[in-house]
């Protein structure tokens, strides 16, 4: 498994299950319902290295994927894409300004009042921005709402589970693929994921 927001060790130390004959199972309702957290939520709790590209719509903010810290910013002064303009620090500033200490990612990025530079407005992939995207730096920070949330979906989905309009479960590549179905229309599991959701 991977940046699922529970471990099997913990659900099953939850759950208060003593074996593992139905580990396989557990792993896959566990991801399904942690992707499925991503999708209602339109965030990921997680976080990994990469590099994005962005449309700036305004020459002094540009809205971003949740993000907690900035390796390198560029902008493609060339319309050439071999973006060339490399920013200081003190060219941007992350923003909320307190999203850190609030345990919140940053979600847009502003210019500096005395920086060198703006970003190009309306240049196709006109900005390019390395760092750690996610909501959290690392697993140790996952919100508790969503470790909460995560294991209420895993109990409401296993609950469901000979139900055909709860899961479907089928074999795939070896494995069993799980598909949650009904979790949105559960009133307590949107209760505590509701107040992650990103606004559009």
């Amino acid at each position: 498994m991977a940046n699922e927001y529970i471990s099997l060790d913990f659900y099953k130390d939850r759950a208060n299950i003593p074996d593992d004959q139905d580990d396989a199972l557990l792993e896959s309702v566990i991801e399904a319902v942690s992707r499925f957290i991503d999708q209602q939520t339109w965030r990921r709790f997680y976080s990994t290295n990469e590099t994005r590209y962005y449309t700036a719509q305004e020459s002094g903010v540009i809205e971003v994927d949740d993000i907690t810290s900035v390796d390198a910013l560029k902008t493609d002064s060339g319309a050439d894409r071999t973006y060339a303009t490399t920013w200081q620090t003190t060219d941007y500033d992350l923003m909320p300004a307190n999203a850190a200490l609030n345990g919140e990612p940053y979600t847009e990025i502003h210019t500096t009042p005395n920086g060198d530079y703006a970003f190009p407005i309306g240049l196709v992939k006109g900005v390019e921005i390395k760092g750690d995207f996610g909501f959290i730096d690392s697993a140790a920070d996952t919100p508790s709402g969503i470790v909460e949330a995560t294991t209420l979906g895993v109990n409401r989905v296993l609950a469901r589970l000979k139900t055909p309009l709860g899961v479907s479960a089928s074999p795939q590549v070896g494995q069993m693929k799980v598909e949650v179905r009904q979790l949105k229309a559960d009133p307590d599991f949107m209760d505590i994921i509701s107040p992650f959701e990103r606004k559009a």
